[in-house]
């Protein structure tokens, strides 16, 4: 008997053995001869002999190349814009070829490895279940056909649960969508705390010493969020649950940056969804959210908070380069809507707004060179480390360029590095560098209330680390 068939053999408690359809019948070009793995015909029969060996249900997988972990986090695969498919070399597989058609894309990953779940069931009586980003709560009418036409006999669903909403199972179940945290398959959980759930890895350490829950309130306080960003919404929620009297103010309407992030990442990250999520627990918890009002030193006096947490975002100093008629310089928010030039576009930094906006002008036919003149290394700042080990590869396939630690002098559209004039061609430069602390507001009102700047505001990152920052802040306030 196999050892792999041995380990299962005389096991008398349920086991739920792993099979993994890397199901591809020819070498994918570009992923070395290593690539040539199980056929959908070979892994129904692996899937027998595990039953044969005494499982009691199976759980489908797929496999990538060359990186390991993206055997567990098949999210990656769908990792950038208008990329389908990605892997850690640079290249892209296609599910209705490669993976001899039993794959389904359509929803951007989520329930990917049904097909395969489909076709294992012909040759084995236990059940079958699959896991590649299975999340019901994503595309609820899909995965609803597939439990009626018996595709699937299991769903295993695994970050959605552990790490974003314990109680994920309970709400699908009651039909309480609207109230299920949602993963946004951005793989921060990989190193550092879940972006929309940090308790998921502070529960009970330093930061967070009183485990999961959010503690009750110590005695009546008027909490005033200004900020209607994924930080001061966070901060707002948990304020409330703590049972404060809270209200979030917003200058213009709810989600700051979630629409654009949305738009330059693609649907994949879910971030519409995590936006919906945060209104919504908002007006579950009571919060009197009230947008279009800018707050300044005035109003909050009027007011009279106890606490004020600002997280108005950070800022941008300014263009950092100067343009000319012949190439125009853009801020980054700008670019989706400016004409930016017919064919060639600079994009001017080195973080995840800039990766993010360089992987939108690619699938929009544009020629993107990112340039910083950070480190090599600075590449992709803010983006989880597993999304960047795919993206970028993907990127400089596409025909991207990154030149980095360079002193630019635009204009001309020439830059200057090590006493070399370099000139890169663009038709136009739109600038995603970094940027820089907001906290002018919260340093005015430091002095007369208790103040908390969180997100952004005070250390421009990403969106786990507002949410984090927030979550953080409102549990001590």
């Amino acid at each position: 008997m196999p050892p792999l068939l041995a380990a299962y053999s005389g096991n008398s408690e349920p086991v739920c053995p792993l099979a993994e359809p890397t199901l591809t019948t020819e070498r994918i070009h570009g992923a070395g001869f290593d690539s040539l793995v199980n056929t959908k015909e070979e892994l129904a029969a692996i899937c027998q002999a595990i039953e044969a060996a005494g499982a009691d249900a199976l759980e489908l997988r797929l496999g990538t190349f060359a990186f390991n972990e993206a055997q567990f986090i098949n999210d990656v695969c769908f990792a950038g814009y208008g990329y389908d498919g990605t892997m850690s070399y640079g290249i892209a597989f296609d599910p209705k070829s490669n993976f001899q058609g039993i794959l389904d894309s359509s929803h951007s990953g989520c329930g990917l490895i049904m097909g395969a779940c489909r076709y294992v069931k012909q040759f084995v009586k236990i059940p079958v279940g699959g896991v590649v980003f299975m999340d019901p709560a994503s595309a609820p009418d899909y995965f609803g056909q597939a439990l009626n036409d018996d595709t699937l006999e299991l769903i295993y669903v695994h970050r959605a649960v552990s790490n974003c909403d314990s109680e994920y199972a309970n709400k699908l179940l009651e039909n309480r969508i609207d109230g299920i945290r949602p993963c946004c398959r951005c793989l921060n959980c990989m190193g550092g705390p879940c972006r929309v759930n940090p308790t998921s890895a502070m529960g009970s350490i330093e930061a967070m010493p009183e485990g999961f829950e959010v503690p009750a309130c110590d005695g009546s306080k008027k909490v005033m969020v200004i900020g209607g960003g994924p930080a001061g919404m966070e901060a707002a929620r948990v304020c409330a649950e703590c049972g404060y009297d809270v209200s979030l103010c917003e200058k213009s309407a709810l989600g700051g940056l979630l629409d654009f992030a949305e738009m330059v990442k693609g649907k994949h990250e879910s971030l519409s969804r995590l936006k919906n999520y945060l209104s919504h627990v908002l007006e579950v918890e009571g919060v009197n959210v009230v947008t279009g009002k800018e707050v300044d030193a005035a109003f909050a006096h009027e007011e009279k908070p106890d606490v004020v947490i600002v997280s108005t975002g950070s800022k941008r100093p300014g263009l950092a380069a100067s343009g000319s008629s012949a190439t125009p310089v853009i801020g980054v928010t700008d670019s989706l809507s400016a004409e930016i030039g017919n064919n060639m576009v600079a994009v001017l930094g080195f973080n995840a707004q800039t990766v993010d906006t360089a992987h939108y002008l690619t699938a929009q036919g544009k020629k993107v060179t990112i340039v910083s003149d950070e480190p090599e290394e600075a590449f992709g700042t803010g983006q989880s480390m597993m999304l960047d080990k795919f993206v970028e590869p993907v990127f400089l396939a596409a025909g991207g360029r990154e030149q980095a630690e360079e002193r630019r002098r635009w204009g001309s559209g020439a830059y200057t590095s090590f006493g070399v004039d370099i000139t890169v061609p663009c038709d136009c430069v739109v600038d995603a560098s970094n940027m820089v602390a907001g906290t002018s507001l919260a340093d005015e009102l430091s002095g007369d209330f208790d103040v908390v700047a969180v997100g952004d505001c005070p250390t421009p990152l990403n969106i786990q680390n507002a949410i984090t920052t927030a979550n953080l802040a409102a549990r001590h306030c």
